[in-house]
């Protein structure tokens, strides 16, 4: 399973717990994710928080304007972005 969090994709070791076998999130869907040195740890509706290894990460080069597709999500994260960067 590949996350973007930021300029950055993190490919990440998952499995949906206790037979589940439907998509959780998808694309353009917004999920508080705490980044660790080598792990990824999220809230799951099924499971509650879950770690997962990562794998593999790639930077990626910053994006020069939002996709107005999915404007509504990358609105709030982009605030949370500029807000996170003013406070450092």
């Amino acid at each position: 399973m590949a996350v973007k969090v930021g300029n950055t994709t993190y490919v990440v070791l998952y499995a949906p717990g206790n037979g589940a076998n439907a998509v959780e999130y998808s694309l353009g869907v917004d999920l508080l994710i705490l980044v660790g040195n080598d792990t990824l740890t999220f809230n799951s509706k099924l499971s509650g928080t879950t770690e997962v290894p990562i794998l593999q990460k790639e930077a990626l080069s910053p994006e020069s304007k939002p996709d107005l597709s999915k404007m509504p999500g990358q609105y709030f994260s982009l605030k949370l972005q500029n807000l996170s960067q003013a406070l450092n």
